[in-house]
């Protein structure tokens, strides 16, 4: 699977992200008061729709290889180093191409999710409640190596919301959850605009 959202992207995932990210900003724009538990089933589903894509292509690949005389052989060919065993290629293969681009995506998220909940704890005024969490939705949408750009992304959008803010409402601070929601949205939308312009198809998988 190509976590980064790109030509190869299945435009059902594509749909699939949208909604989810749609989602998030009505949770977060609406003006009864949330918190964290507002975005953890979407966190869930978000998780549990990445697994279940990258199963979806792991048992395409093997009915396609297992339906031909010459390439049912991949099937059953070892691969050398650790997987020198009947089955290691294809072991091999999928790993490669479908599920180490979504598990870097999930580790990364939750690495990134770590950070917001220390940088609340220390610096509360960037990150409202529930906001950490939204952080950890939208790095899961941007997925590997979408967060490359996303983070970047993440930044200039506080930047210039802050500028907007002190300008029109003269506040001084600005929360992190707009621009975490900005930034997942530009990925979504320029994703192979990022992938051409920044070689990230060379950090994928």
């Amino acid at each position: 699977m190509m976590e980064f959202l790109g030509s190869d992207q299945d435009l059902a995932v594509r749909i699939v992200y949208a909604l989810i990210l749609i989602w998030a900003w009505l949770i977060y724009l609406d003006l009864k008061p949330w918190n964290k538990a507002d975005f953890v089933g979407l966190i869930r589903g978000t998780i549990a729709f990445k697994i279940a894509f990258v199963l979806a292509q792991t048992i395409a690949q093997y009915s396609v290889w297992s339906g031909n005389e010459f390439t049912r052989i991949f099937l059953t060919s070892p691969n050398t180093g650790i997987l020198n065993f009947k089955g290691g290629y294809f072991i091999f293969y999928i790993w490669n191409r479908f599920w180490l681009s979504a598990v870097l995506g999930i580790l990364i998220a939750w690495i990134f999710y770590k950070f917001l909940v220390f940088l609340r704890k220390y610096r509360e005024r960037f990150l409202g409640e529930g906001e950490a969490e939204l952080g950890l939705l939208t790095a899961l949408l941007s997925g590997w190596p979408g967060f490359v750009v996303f983070v970047p992304l993440v930044f200039v959008s506080v930047a210039l919301i802050s500028v907007i803010r002190n300008v029109f409402m003269k506040e001084k601070y600005t929360a992190l959850g707009p621009s975490f929601l900005l930034a997942a949205a530009a990925i979504l939308a320029f994703g192979p605009y990022f992938s051409g312009t920044f070689g990230l198809q060379l950090l994928a998988p």
